[in-house]
């Protein structure tokens, strides 16, 4: 396991994915506004660039308790958290899959492919309705979230990148 996660009480762990800049776009918008109030009132400026400041220090990461059997997306700044919690009571497993996103891009010097891989990871209801919770563009994170959610709620965890890869290396053995 990596060294981003943390015992915040007794059944509770975090998984904290450090300075993910969710909230780049809003702290941009701020501190853009807070440079426009400096020329017409100083104080204003100072504390809309306070305010960005904040705003660009949020971390975020994942909960886990396991004595309520839930789970929650957390946004954290010094001691303040917040986030929804996703009861796992209903749950019978989760899924962790790909897709590729690509994205034609066409720009003086030429043109050119942009691909990225995400990595989600759903949960299975007892309908075999899945809720999508989280998308990584890492699998070594999305692995170690898996085995982290199989380690604490004792779901099963169905893995259709590993499955893939050991298909894929079967089909090389013949």
């Amino acid at each position: 396991m990596s060294n981003n996660l943390a015992p915040t009480s007794l059944n509770t762990l975090k998984v904290s994915y450090g300075l993910t800049n969710r909230f780049i776009m809003i702290g941009v918008v701020i501190a853009i506004a807070a440079v426009a109030a400096c020329y017409y009132n100083l104080y204003l400026g100072c504390g809309l660039g306070l305010l960005s400041i904040f705003i660009f220090l949020v971390k975020s990461g994942i909960e886990l308790d396991a004595s309520k059997r839930r789970i929650r997306i957390y946004d954290e700044l010094f001691t303040f958290n917040r986030g929804v919690w996703v009861d796992l009571e209903p749950i019978k497993g989760a899924k962790l899959y790909y897709y590729n996103l690509t994205q034609h891009r066409v720009a003086k010097w030429g043109e050119e492919n942009i691909r990225q891989r995400y990595y989600t990871l759903s949960f299975i209801e007892s309908n075999e309705h899945a809720i999508e919770f989280y998308v990584y563009t890492s699998y070594p994170q999305a692995r170690e979230m898996c085995e982290l959610i199989e380690k604490v709620f004792h779901l099963p965890v169905k893995n259709e990148i590993e499955e893939r890869i050991q298909s894929a290396q079967k089909r090389r053995r013949r």
